[in-house]
């Protein structure tokens, strides 16, 4: 690079040269990184809100003018410095006589498709040197507008809503409303039961398979001595199912237990079940999102035993369920040994599952775990030793659990309630409550 100006670049290992040949290849490489799915068309009388009228329905749907674009992006007052997030806000108000008709254009075309131009990513991305001296487009940090874009459509849809929220959003639905300040202004957050829009997008599957072969061939660029290593691991497979399947038996096989039978075992519960493929792919993408160690996919696959340990309970699980218990708990005795995790073969596991270090995790037989939660190392889901039949903690969706808590008994912790490192708890937890204590006996 010369005076902010790249010379030569490598691309997917090839060097460019000529700035036009490396505009080109660059404006390629990004529109395979950021492709678009196509988005179904959806309006606010299709079924999914009974309770809106025509005339609020209109208001909704109407489509805005270039006047109200420009006044959302007044509104956004947001001046955080720009990074691998997007431009602020401020960039787009200075630059608006140069940017503001094809960002208008954008807003606007959303509101009449719900989709952003096809190469939005790719036209709005600048470049940003991550050092001085830059050979390779990874040494390259992108910055995006679309943030910015959809910051404005969120701005603008949040304002129409609020004229017709007391007809869409029913009483029972809601739950608390509470103010909290942010550095724009004031706003009302207000906390419902997930809609029919929010549970399609949660239970939408996304193929995380090509991206993780992506970043697995990044890897082997960046370190060679790895090669073998990921082609065997991932490479070399054709599905997320074979890869997993594979990689779970080589950890867990022993001499008296070769890979190759749990490799058959293995592919054949991950390939014929959906659900638990599903939620597989929610713990990858919850580990990525939840764990700032993790750098990839690929490395939370590879590296994090909690990740393998939670699909090697969803295996046994689903073994417990078919009655073949005796395997079931020899695979757990297995996950045990090899990640000194104990997660009994009967507990319910739901998805998006982070358990981060895990080492001396223990979950008993009937317990049950909710959807995005979060488990850190040295906890347990026990039983008091009093009881018999359903003795086990029920924790709920969004749960955090800190460093060697106890929760014993049949007791449940209520939705995003944050159990404080070194715990004991025995009552149940209200949702979105606060735990931290030597000794929990009352929590009112």
């Amino acid at each position: 690079m010369r005076n902010n100006r790249i010379d030569a670049l490598f691309i997917n290992r090839r060097l460019i040269r000529n700035q036009v040949r490396i505009k080109l290849a660059i404006r390629d490489f990004y529109k395979v990184l950021y492709h678009q799915e196509k988005s179904p068309m959806v309006g606010f009388r299709d079924g999914m809100v009974k309770m809106i009228s025509e005339e609020d329905a209109l208001a909704l749907e109407r489509l805005p003018t270039s006047e109200e674009v420009r006044e959302a992006v007044c509104d956004c007052e947001s001046s955080k410095a720009p990074s691998n997030d997007g431009y602020n806000m401020n960039f787009i108000k200075k630059c608006w006589d140069k940017i503001g008709a094809e960002f208008t254009t954008a807003v606007l075309g959303f509101f009449q498709s719900s989709r952003l131009p096809a190469d939005a990513n790719v036209t709005w991305v600048a470049l940003a040197p991550k050092f001085t001296g830059v050979k390779e487009i990874n040494d390259l940090c992108s910055i995006s507008m679309v943030g910015c874009v959809y910051k404005v459509i969120l701005k603008m849809l949040v304002r129409r809503m609020q004229a017709v929220m007391p007809g869409l959003v029913g009483e029972t639905q809601i739950d608390q409303i509470e103010e909290e300040a942010s550095n724009n202004n004031k706003v009302k957050t207000l906390q419902t039961t997930p809609t029919f829009v929010e549970e399609v997008q949660e239970n939408e599957a996304v193929d995380l398979w090509p991206k993780m072969k992506e970043e697995a061939e990044l890897d082997v660029n960046e370190e060679p001595i790895l090669n073998s290593y990921y082609q065997s691991s991932i490479l070399s497979h054709d599905s997320l199912e074979s890869a997993l399947a594979n990689y779970l038996a080589n950890r867990l096989s022993s001499a008296s237990l070769p890979s190759n039978t749990l490799f058959d075992l293995f592919v054949g519960i991950l390939k014929s079940d959906q659900e638990i493929m599903d939620s597989v792919k929610d713990d990858l993408k919850a580990v990525k999102e939840r764990n700032p160690a993790c750098i990839s996919h690929v490395h939370c696959f590879l590296n994090f035993k909690g990740f393998l340990a939670c699909q090697s309970h969803r295996v046994a699980h689903k073994l417990w369920l078919q009655g073949r218990k005796v395997l079931a708990v020899m695979i757990q005795n297995r996950v045990s040994e090899v990640f000194a995790v104990g997660i009994y073969p009967g507990a319910k596991i739901g998805s998006g599952i982070l358990l981060d270090h895990v080492t001396g995790l223990v979950v008993g037989e009937t317990a049950v775990i909710g959807n995005n939660v979060s488990i850190l190392h040295s906890v347990t889901l026990g039983e008091t030793g009093k009881a018999y039949g359903d003795r086990h903690p029920k924790i709920g969706d969004g749960v955090l659990i800190g460093v060697g808590t106890c929760i014993l008994g049949n007791t449940k912790v209520g939705e995003c309630a944050k159990i404080g490192a070194g715990s004991v708890v025995i009552k149940d937890v209200p949702p979105r409550t606060t735990v931290v204590s030597d000794f929990i006996m009352l929590l009112f």
